[in-house]
């Protein structure tokens, strides 16, 4: 499959804006591929004692949302 920012969309958007909404669109796709088959089980173990995959999930979720949320310029509450 071609990676979103070799598909020509989001042609209206300028470079950086079109560059971040092709990364997302590529973790969401990345997300569907490597972990759409795992049982909450899988995704909430923790081989080794590392931490789970659902955790780094949310992880990156709430990392990117307390991004989004300064780059509007608002403070990020819990």
């Amino acid at each position: 499959m071609v990676e979103p920012w070799l598909r020509g969309t989001l042609a209206e958007e300028d470079a950086v804006r079109r560059g971040v909404l092709h990364a997302l669109e590529l973790a969401r796709e990345d997300v569907a591929r490597w972990c759409s088959e795992f049982t909450e089980e899988q995704l909430e173990a923790r081989p080794f004692g590392l931490p789970s995959v659902a955790f780094q999930m949310r992880h990156i979720a709430r990392s990117l949302d307390r991004l989004l949320t300064y780059a509007e310029g608002q403070q990020f509450e819990r």
